[in-house]
């Protein structure tokens, strides 16, 4: 920056939501100017002569047409089966009580896998069966050790970083909840033995819902998709989001009875899988599944 006259920073996120974090990125175009803390506050003015904020829905070609076309939220409604609103409360009663038991003992990281257990309910059946599965093969693997054993496993929770969780990418995040899946406050042989009855018949209850039904929620997304004005019908490319890695694979599972072809992109492919599942995506098929990653660094705006 010393060696040329003028400088522009150009980015998507400048500051995740923290003026003093600008502050220091705008210090690369004007040491002198952004030296001290005081003027976060102008950062903040709109009148602001350093900072050119343009939102993506007002951006224009050079002949008045918007270059991104414009985006349309629709919230589709549908009521749970009995069964799944029954493991619906189950699963909230028990991430609710041991949320609030975490906080009381001070362990974040057990709290944090609890409001992530709450998301993967909210995901998809397969998401939090198979996650309750997890934490409880993970749970009685602990309760076999030695009480030496179970504290060190419990000072290595405790090195578990959560702060920053949502700034990282997607492929960071997915092995942090690989790690807090396992997550206890306490170790407590007694305890432990509760949480496992409790985690046992969670577990029964959702396996019955994926043995016997099919889950309401992918009814709907089969009749938006494939009904008779279903979306695939009138030629769209369907993109699909999921926060559940677990999700996705069940949706690949599903769907790929209903198309010859599905593209996706994950947090553990590298930029050149993602690029050509994209390309995959674009040519050959109809659907595209992904998680956050699929919102990281690709162009998709040839879907609708």
């Amino acid at each position: 920056l010393h060696k040329t006259n003028h400088c522009l920073l150009l980015t998507a996120t400048p500051h995740k939501g923290d003026s003093e974090n600008f502050r220091h990125l705008m210090k690369l175009i004007d040491e002198d100017i952004f030296s001290h803390s005081k003027i976060t506050e102008s950062l903040r003015e709109r009148t602001n002569p350093f900072i050119i904020r343009r939102l993506k829905e007002n951006l224009k070609n050079f002949d008045g047409t918007p270059i991104f076309p414009k985006r349309t939220a629709k919230t589709i409604q549908f009521n749970l089966t009995d069964e799944e609103l029954a493991l619906y409360d189950a699963v909230t009663e028990y991430v609710r009580d041991h949320f609030n038991r975490a906080i009381n003992n001070g362990s974040n990281s057990t709290a944090f896998a609890m409001m992530l257990l709450q998301r993967r309910l909210s995901s998809s059946i397969d998401a939090i069966y198979l996650s309750l599965k997890r934490r409880y093969s993970r749970l009685y693997k602990l309760y076999k050790q030695t009480e030496s054993e179970r504290t060190k496993f419990l000072r290595k929770l405790r090195t578990l970083e959560t702060e920053n969780y949502l700034e990282e990418a997607s492929d960071i995040q997915e092995k942090l909840e690989s790690k807090l899946e396992e997550s206890i406050d306490v170790i407590d042989t007694a305890e432990l033995k509760k949480e496992l009855i409790v985690l046992k018949k969670l577990i029964q209850q959702a396996e019955n819902i994926k043995l016997y039904t099919v889950e309401r929620k992918y009814q709907e997304l089969e009749e938006t998709l494939f009904g008779e004005n279903g979306l695939l019908n009138k030629n769209e490319k369907i993109l699909i989001f999921t926060e559940a890695a677990d999700t996705l694979n069940y949706l690949e599972e599903r769907l790929l009875k209903r198309v010859p072809k599905i593209a996706k992109i994950v947090g553990s492919f590298s930029m050149d899988q993602r690029r050509n599942q994209v390309e995959l995506f674009r040519n050959e098929c109809q659907i595209m599944l992904a998680t956050d990653a699929g919102g990281e660094s690709i162009n998709l705006q040839f879907c609708n």
